[in-house]
This record gives C-alpha cells, structure tokens and sequence, in this order.
C-alpha cells in the first residue's frame, strides 16, 4: 500500500496519451529491536488504450539505513 500523499508525487507527462507518476518517502521504523530509517520510492507509467489507462512499468524500491 502507498504511502505517499498527492502532495509527494509528481507527474510526468511522456507524451499526449502516456505519463509516469513518481513519489517518494520517508519513515522511521525498528526492525529486530533496532531503528531505522525507511526510504520507499515508487515510480509507475500508464498509456492510453481506447477510452482507459493501462500501467506498463512499475518500480518499487525500498531502502533502510540504521540510525
């Protein structure tokens, strides 16, 4: 589930029927007992078909750093 707001995603038109959304964000989070910083980044496009939107790529990556 995304946790990024409208606020933390931009939009990138690619073309008049194709445009890739983009956010990214960061949380604290313990892991095992310890904490950790938590930076989710998250990247998907879409293309036009007929009257709708239908994804072509999506990337997810997550990454923690030990505080």
């Amino acid at each position: 589930m995304p946790r990024s707001t409208a606020e933390q995603t931009t939009i990138e038109p690619r073309s008049k029927a194709s445009f890739c959304g983009s956010s990214q964000t960061i949380a604290k989070t313990v892991v095992g007992g310890k904490n950790y910083e938590e930076k989710e980044v998250r990247k998907v496009c879409f293309q036009k078909q007929s009257s709708t939107y239908k994804a072509t790529s999506q990337n997810i990556d997550v990454h923690y750093r030990a505080l």
